[in-house]
């Protein structure tokens, strides 16, 4: 059983580090897009500055995390409603299904938040 809902231990842990980074100055989120290049620190430290450009990296963040969790969530509740060598199936189709959506989103959401500025 444990086997089959280990992938659910990495993406809740990562999920609550999201949610969690909301409770501090920077989200998760600029954290890491800030850490991607020194041009990006430049620019996300500029733009921090701007309540919209915040706003947008705190939702962001807030999406990444909740969705982290309910993906991880199916998969545990998955696990006891149906046969192990289904789980093993669908497990990473719920990635695709939860990850996907939310991937599309965010570059949407990175357009927006680029246009604002």
């Amino acid at each position: 059983q444990f086997l089959l809902v280990k992938d659910s231990l990495v993406s809740a842990t990562i999920g609550l580090a999201f949610l969690g980074s909301l409770l501090a100055a920077r989200p998760l989120i600029f954290v890491i897009a800030r850490a991607q290049s020194p041009e990006r620190a430049v620019v996300f430290d500029a733009r921090w500055a701007e309540p919209a450009f915040r706003r947008g990296l705190r939702e962001m963040t807030g999406v990444w995390g909740g969705v982290l969790l309910a993906e991880a969530a199916t998969r545990v509740g998955l696990s006891g409603l149906i046969p192990p060598a289904a789980l093993l199936l669908v497990s990473p189709l719920l990635a695709v299904a939860f990850l996907g959506p939310v991937g599309l989103w965010t570059v949407r959401r990175r357009r927006s938040l680029k246009e604002t500025s």
